[in-house]
């Protein structure tokens, strides 16, 4: 009987092997609030999210979701509606980006860097891009998730765009907003390395929670030649 235990054991880690990179991820489904671990630093009372979807990477920095590599448009890794989550540290080399409906997806304590490697070396996009008809919820569970662009933007928005924990880090501009999109910071760090945290370019920046700090510049609103923001808002509450 010991033996037949045993046996099926060593089969059941051997079959784990031999899945998918993504595959095993699956397994590790967790859920809590969108804002974080868990409700904490403001009065919004938020109900549990179960982020079922696991990203992961190969070796040359492809992007697959659920053990399937991700499909490409424009150079960028598309994510459809879900809710998704690390399930490791990913440097791509590509960024990510949402089209249309609901992102909600978890650092779960880890890095997502995007390299941006095109076959333009002067051209590179966000590391996730937000696109017109799309809403994106970011968010950590864990204490250090990370979005980290090597050499572009970080995170630009066309959207809505909504940071409830986590980080922000990279060389260059946190949050480019543009096309009339939205970023709505409720919590988490934008620090980037001497350059831009918030640039506003064409949309709204409504700050109540959360810390930009680090930066050549915190917020800055994109001016016209009259001087005033080209339809550029920036409130703090």
């Amino acid at each position: 009987m010991k033996k037949r235990l045993l046996s099926l054991l060593l089969t059941t880690v051997m079959l784990l092997g031999l899945l998918p990179t993504g595959a095993t991820a699956m397994l590790a489904d967790h859920s809590h609030p969108i804002c974080g671990a868990a409700c904490a630093g403001h009065d919004e009372t938020h109900d549990p999210v179960t982020f079922d979807k696991a990203l992961t990477e190969d070796a040359d920095g492809k992007v697959y979701i659920d053990g399937v590599a991700a499909s490409v448009s424009a150079n960028s890794y598309i994510l459809p509606a879900g809710n998704y989550y690390l399930a490791g540290d990913i440097t791509a080399i590509r960024g990510l980006e949402i089209e249309s409906g609901t992102v909600n997806l978890c650092l779960n304590g880890h890095t997502f860097t995007g390299n941006a490697i095109y076959p333009n070396p002067g051209f590179s996009r966000p590391v996730i891009d937000v696109d017109a008809d799309a809403k994106v919820n970011i968010c950590d569970c864990g204490t250090t998730g990370t979005v980290y662009g090597n050499h572009t933007k970080n995170i630009s928005t066309q959207g809505e765009l909504c940071l409830y924990s986590g980080r922000v880090a990279g060389p260059r501009t946190g949050v480019y907003i543009q096309d009339g999109g939205t970023f709505r910071m409720h919590g988490g760090l934008v620090d980037t390395d001497d350059c831009l945290g918030v640039y506003v370019s064409d949309g709204t920046f409504v700050m109540d929670g959360g810390t930009v700090t680090g930066n050549s510049s915190g917020v800055e609103v994109e001016p016209n030649l009259s001087g005033q923001g080209r339809r550029g808002h920036h409130r703090q509450r």
